[in-house]
């Protein structure tokens, strides 16, 4: 059965039963016999018998119409320009959009600054004016009498002063002030009384205020006692606010233990309202040991309480709690430790390897013992967290790890190197470790067996290098030809003789100032721009003509004669391009007998002999001549590959 509520004089009192009154003065009435069931199966609830709520206020509503909204009604191609309005204490700026109106360009200051700003700039974005529910496509129209109101959709939350602004839903004060809002009568629905309920559930009040919720007694529903939940246990429940149904399954809100079919409400502090049912497992929440499962004790310490059973890992808030009497007591809670790898820690005296070295993780101790092996991640600077008394900055910046101080490994300072000395740049934090070979780290090219280190513009650390060609540079004087190179935003160059087909990025990297740059290799080859020289573009040749075919690497300069290299047409200034794809080249011809052909139109004969390959000559296709198809011969006869 369900409490029942009705409304008296505006106030909300609960309707008793005198002859169960009479009953419960003279013998006694059970909590079933304390109530008694309305029409649609409610309740009526003893517990606040008589207890006066406040009246409901009148309806509150601050139209958006009374702030009289201009609009640009050209759209936002942009940032819309702020309204200003001078309110009291501090002046107010509002830059709206509205879809469809475009920019605000003004409003009624004297309203605006009587109301908070999210509200006005709320209003001023989806303002849609009416003076009567036919202005509002299916909705309706929120207005106190004939004034210009606003468009409303009725439905669950819609904004409303009476029923009649709601589609099918009870208008609602949701709100001490009045405000009111349409509510479908749903379990958790806001109501004021029954009737705002759907059928099977009561509303349920607090009772020291009018707002209530729809409830049915199942687990999550709203009450203000058990009485109003099926499994009798409300939770979270005040004289103002509504409280939940739940069950005592583990998870769900208690008061006490009592509450929780397992006999254990977990709360952290004393003083806490509300807990959690838990099974009273080692780190379950407590305050007392009756929270915890037996044979458990609760430490509880400044960061609240958890079940232990005192063994390593449990949680602990001083070194009586453990069994191994250590507890490493972090920030915010501590666990019982042996010092061993892996476990929690708070100092390197609590581990028995002498490495306590934090943690970043999501859960559980701060810090934990390790090895302190290289590898292995240390705090800052911190060397005693490592075996070899090292510990470096990572390449990438965002941490430290231990490190071997071998040739190559991580370094911050000199003493980290067992081997050679730490090529650490200006305020770099980290580097490596360097014997000074070629390849390996630098920071002066002191540090370098070739005295040559090779350091990218912006940066404090490099590589050493001997210099020869192709080695790696970032600057000219890195090279022994005293050409590095080097592209811009380029992670590093190579030194380049400059002679003929060595490595460029940019002319001034060639002894002929002329280099063959491809912009698919980023990078080029040095050319002398001479006939048959690699080139990409026509400026790379003397002739200022490229036979380059896209898709391959690198063309070839022609003079564009006759018999010279082509690609296409531009390429010749002589006769035409006969080009071969099969071949991948092509070369300038004028068609007469011998010349170079691919199709028949290459040759003024008309007859180009390829015996079957991507290519062949010119001939006249006279009797005798070689044919590999009737179109060969000019008698259009080819017989056993001889023209007739």
């Amino acid at each position: 059965m369900r409490p029942l509520y009705a409304s008296l004089h505006g106030s909300r009192v609960l309707l008793t039963s005198l002859a169960c009154s009479l009953a419960m003065s003279l013998a006694g009435c059970s909590d079933d016999e304390s109530k008694a069931e309305n029409e649609d199966g409610g309740v009526v609830d003893m517990r606040d018998a008589g207890v006066e709520r406040p009246d409901i206020p009148p309806a509150q509503f601050e139209s958006c119409s009374e702030l009289a909204p201009t609009y640009a009604e050209t759209g936002c191609g942009s940032v819309c320009t702020s309204v200003r309005c001078e309110c009291d204490p501090f002046p107010s700026s509002y830059i709206v959009c509205h879809q469809e109106r475009g920019c605000l360009t003004a409003l009624d200051c004297a309203v605006a600054c009587a109301r908070d700003l999210g509200p006005v700039v709320e209003c001023a974005a989806s303002y849609d004016p009416c003076t009567s529910d036919a202005d509002c496509s299916g909705g309706h129209c929120l207005q106190r009498g004939s004034e210009p109101g606003d468009c409303v959709s009725g439905a669950q939350g819609s904004p409303c002063l009476d029923d009649g602004d709601c589609s099918g839903e009870s208008c609602v004060a949701v709100a001490l002030d009045g405000t009111r809002s349409c509510q479908d009568g749903s379990r958790g629905a806001s109501c004021n009384e029954s009737a705002d309920c759907g059928s099977g559930l009561a509303c349920v009040l607090p009772a020291a205020t009018f707002v209530g919720g729809c409830g049915d007694g199942l687990v999550g529903a709203p009450c203000v006692g058990k009485s109003d939940c099926d499994n009798q246990i409300c939770v979270g429940a005040t004289e103002t606010t509504l409280g939940v149904c739940a069950d005592g399954a583990l998870g769900s809100p208690c008061k006490d233990n009592g509450e929780c079919m397992s006999g254990h409400c977990g709360k952290s502090y004393e003083g806490s309202n509300e807990g959690t049912c838990t099974d009273g497992s080692a780190g379950s929440p407590c305050f007392a040991a009756d929270q915890c499962a037996d044979e458990l004790s609760c430490a509880s310490g400044n960061f609240g309480g958890k079940c232990t059973s005192g063994a390593i890992g449990d949680p602990c808030a001083d070194d009586e709690h453990c069994k191994s009497g250590a507890c490493a007591i972090g920030s915010f809670e501590g666990f019982c430790t042996e010092g061993k790898i892996g476990q929690a820690c708070t100092e390197n005296a609590q581990c028995q390897q002498g490495h306590c070295v934090r943690q970043f993780a999501s859960g559980g101790a701060d810090s934990i013992c390790t090895d302190g092996a290289a590898g292995k991640p240390c705090d800052s600077e911190d060397d005693a967290d490592c075996e070899q008394d090292a510990c470096a900055k990572d390449s990438a910046g965002a941490g430290w790890t231990c490190s071997a101080g071998g040739v190559g490994d991580r370094c911050s300072k000199s003493s980290h190197c067992g081997a050679g000395e730490c090529a650490m740049g200006v305020s770099s934090g980290g580097s490596y470790c360097t014997d000074g070979a070629n390849g390996s780290a630098c920071a002066t090219d002191t540090q370098c067996v070739s005295t040559r280190c090779a350091i990218r513009a912006g940066y404090s650390e490099g590589t050493c290098t001997d210099g020869a060609d192709d080695a790696a540079c970032d600057e000219d004087s890195d090279c022994v030809s005293n050409r590095c190179a080097v592209g811009s935003g380029s992670s590093g160059g190579r030194c380049s003789s400059g002679e003929p087909s060595s490595f460029c990025i940019d002319d001034a990297d060639c002894v002929s100032m002329r280099c063959a740059y491809s912009p698919g290799n980023g990078s080029g080859k040095c050319t002398t721009g001479e006939p048959s020289s690699l080139c990409i573009l026509d400026a790379d040749c003397v002739s200022m003509l490229c036979a380059f075919e896209q898709g391959n690497s690198y063309g070839e300069c022609t003079t564009g004669l006759l018999k010279s290299p082509c690609a296409d047409a531009a390429d010749c200034t002589e006769g035409t391009c006969a080009y071969s794809v099969g071949l991948g080249r092509g070369e300038c011809t004028d068609g007469s007998l011998g010349s170079f052909c691919v199709i028949p139109q290459h040759c003024t004969s008309t007859h180009c002999y390829t015996g079957g390959n991507s290519a062949g000559k010119c001939q006249s296709g006279a009797p005798g001549n070689p044919c590999a198809r009737t179109a060969d011969c000019a008698s259009g006869v080819c017989t056993s590959s001889a023209c007739q």
